[in-house]
């Protein structure tokens, strides 16, 4: 399991409505919708499946209604290309945090 950062902060949250091309981990196609903050193109991602931190990966592109855009914001769906370490499954999370230096 993966243990969140002590300092992190949430940047967005994507949750997963429908996972494609799973089977080459390094070109998984997922759509979902952004339920917290913002999901930005090129981060890191921690993946969260039933409250629990499985695995973790690294945003490939995002597109928004077929456009590619540099990040999406709250409340709106999205398709988004990954490279991940697991199969991404419909029903999880991915989630996005950055580092707060104190």
């Amino acid at each position: 399991l993966i243990k969140k950062a002590e300092s992190a902060v949430l940047v967005g949250e994507l949750e997963i409505l429908a996972a494609f091309n799973v089977a080459k981990l390094d070109k998984q196609v997922v759509g979902g919708k952004v339920t917290k903050g913002i999901f930005k193109n090129r981060s890191q991602f921690v993946i969260e499946r039933g409250g629990e931190r499985v695995g973790q990966g690294r945003v490939t592109y995002v597109q928004e209604q077929k456009k590619d855009v540099s990040q999406v914001l709250e409340g709106k769906e999205t398709g988004v290309l990954v490279s991940a370490g697991i199969e991404i499954k419909t029903g999880d999370k991915l989630i996005i945090e950055e580092e707060r230096v104190k």
